[in-house]
């Protein structure tokens, strides 16, 4: 009995300290793993930027530093395969922001503009907005901003000349079909309400058109009422205009999608590598337009 007293004495003693020495080099083990990941990623961002250094001090010809890295970046993208994953730069993004009503309110004068033939030209003037209330129609084109030329300007630079703080004036010279000479307006910028839906119309017995310009934060209950406003009118069937919507708000989407579903219908899944990023959307609601 001694003997087994000591014996279990003996493995009481040795258990914890073999038990740690395990653990500490195992977790080292894994430690100095991870320590030479990291490492071997900073060398390679080091060997990046002593080639990128080299070719632009040594290439024979100048070359775009910034290009270089634009490139560098698109072709990493690229390797993945994947049509749904690139990269948006700073002025990139504050468009995106502003179509697709990231930022609800603007000051702005109220003007939906695209470029045709050269210039800019005016599809519609926002409602309650400056521009509509200054008189400027749809068809009008910019000629000038700020006594500059407008000639050639692309649309999303012409709308950020004509965005700015509430309050600010602009001067613009407007050339309109059937009228010999150029119009002078100054608009005074006010904060513009972005609408997911700028209106909705019949275009034909039974058949209902809603143009849907951005997933925002209103654009299920825009559409929801403009639905509900048709049906007034004897709708039976919907035109849902999508083009040139850049996109917007996953739930706003989930919230569309679900107007136009049976109750319970599976909308999307999302799928990703971190926690909680594995989700299913589905109808929740009986569907207003069969």
């Amino acid at each position: 009995m001694p003997d087994d007293l000591n014996m279990r004495g003996t493995r009481s003693v040795w258990g914890p300290p073999v038990v740690l020495a395990v653990a500490l080099i195992t977790g080292g083990w894994f430690l100095q793993r991870g320590v030479e990941q990291e490492a071997n990623v900073y060398l390679q961002a080091r060997l990046f930027e002593e080639v990128l250094d080299h070719v632009t001090d040594r290439y024979v010809d100048p070359v775009d530093r910034s290009g270089l890295i634009g490139l560098a970046i698109d072709g990493v993208l690229e390797e993945l395969n994947d049509p749904h994953t690139s990269f948006i730069d700073s002025e990139a993004w504050d468009r995106f922001r502003f179509r697709s009503g990231a930022d609800a309110d603007y000051g702005g004068v109220g003007l939906e503009i695209v470029e045709r033939d050269g210039w800019v030209t005016v599809i519609t003037p926002i409602p309650g907005g400056p521009a509509l209330r200054a008189g400027i129609k749809a068809g009008d084109r910019v000629v000038e901003v700020e006594g500059v030329s407008a000639e050639g300007w692309e649309t999303d630079g012409a709308a950020g000349l004509l965005r700015g703080e509430p309050g600010t004036d602009v001067d613009l010279l407007i050339d309109r079909p059937g009228v010999d000479e150029p119009i002078p307006f100054t608009l005074t910028r006010a904060v513009i309400e972005l609408l997911s839906v700028p209106f909705a119309t019949m275009v034909d017995a039974g058949v209902g058109y809603i143009p849907l310009q951005v997933f925002s934060e209103t654009s299920g209950s825009e559409v929801r009422r403009a639905i509900e406003r048709l049906q007034q009118e004897g709708l039976e069937s919907l035109i849902l205009d999508l083009r040139d919507n850049p996109g917007g708000l996953l739930e706003e989407g989930v919230g569309v999608a679900d107007l136009f579903l049976e109750d319970g219908s599976p909308i999307l899944e999302t799928r990703g590598r971190a926690a909680g990023q594995n989700q299913n959307f589905n109808a929740a609601n009986a569907e207003m337009v069969p």
